[in-house]
């Protein structure tokens, strides 16, 4: 049953996705509404089990994303005498930046599931 849901589930998601993509949503927008439907069914089922693990899988995944950005920050400082237009400093920023935006968006998920 539980490998049924998941198949069940990820093909929910792929038409969420489609749809999304036509409404031209950002990612961070699918991204939100999708897990305000999660965490709306597990209000309705009273799963209260579920909303820990949730909270609690979001909270590794901060605790992962702060530690990638403090170990990309550390390693820039090691590169001294690099020039700022360096595509290595660059593509290590760009990074720094993808990791900086994913942490918002949990955060921002951790505060919605905070507020039930």
């Amino acid at each position: 049953m539980p490998h049924n849901r998941r198949h069940i589930e990820g093909k929910f998601n792929k038409v969420l996705d489609a749809l999304f993509e036509k409404l031209s949503l950002s990612k961070k927008d699918t991204e939100l509404m999708k897990f305000d439907a999660k965490l709306e069914q597990m209000v309705e089922n009273e799963d209260g089990r579920a909303l820990e693990k949730e909270q609690f899988f979001i909270r590794k995944k901060i605790d992962e994303v702060q530690n990638e950005i403090f170990q990309l920050e550390n390693n820039i400082q090691f590169i001294t005498n690099a020039k700022k237009d360096n595509p290595f400093l660059k593509e290590v920023q760009k990074n720094i930046d993808r990791h900086k935006d994913e942490l918002k968006l949990w955060k921002e998920k951790l505060s919605k599931l905070r507020e039930i």
